[in-house]
């Protein structure tokens, strides 16, 4: 649904136009309340089990969640190291190169975006688990650009990068919070979201401008130099 009609675009165009469907998709499956639950989504969800194992409470969901992300990026080097990969990041440098040298442009990017889909699926299935409750809106305009923003952050080209991404975007989203409710107690809630606005707007100038690989990418860049 998405990948066909944004094959032909790149780069930013590429970004927004993702985006924009996503904020599209959030607003048609509130109305479809019949299906989705609407704005008030679905809750009482099942407890998770692995056959006769129970996975309840914070623990257990953590293993988990760790152990898809490693296995997640056990399949990433896999991807990186095979012809499919090298084309992927043949296609990432150039495009009009990588058609010129016979790579399915088409096909490769739409098995990138099917592969992007199957790991979000995945996560989204966990965070339904997890919380217990689900709806159009807990994966919204701002979730999208909050996960941008850890992506950035880290960098995309590194494996750690979007983990370590998501690592600083989570304390400097606290110490926002804190910082709010500090600064502003009568008014915490709007405070907070107006500092993290402003604060990681600043912050992702400040990356693409100074660190384009992130800041993972540019630390293990250090390293290995």
């Amino acid at each position: 649904i998405v990948g066909y009609p944004t094959l032909r675009l790149r780069g930013h165009y590429l970004t927004l136009a993702t985006l924009g469907l996503g904020i599209i998709f959030v607003v048609i499956l509130n109305q479809a309340s019949s299906l989705t639950g609407g704005p008030s989504g679905f809750g009482d969800y099942p407890q998770l089990h692995l056959g006769a194992l129970s996975l309840t409470g914070d623990v257990p969901f953590y293993v988990l969640a760790w152990t898809c992300v490693l296995l997640a990026a056990a399949g990433r080097a896999a991807l990186r190291a095979s012809w499919r990969g090298r084309a992927m990041r043949a296609i990432a440098a150039s495009e009009v190169a990588a058609a010129s040298i016979g790579i399915s442009v088409r096909t490769r990017k739409l098995e990138a975006f099917v592969l992007c889909a199957i790991a979000a699926s995945i996560a989204g299935s966990l965070y339904a688990f997890y919380v217990g409750f689900i709806s159009p809106t807990s994966f919204g305009f701002e979730q999208s650009i909050f996960l941008l923003v850890m992506v950035i952050l880290g960098g995309a080209q590194k494996p750690a990068g979007p983990i370590f991404g998501a690592l600083l975007f989570v304390i400097a989203n606290e110490a926002l919070q804190a910082l709010g409710s500090h600064l502003f107690p009568s008014t915490a809630q709007s405070a907070v979201a107006a500092l993290q606005i402003v604060a990681f707007g600043v912050i992702l100038i400040v990356v693409v401008r100074l660190l384009p690989q992130g800041v993972a990418g540019a630390w293990l860049g250090k390293v290995t130099s």
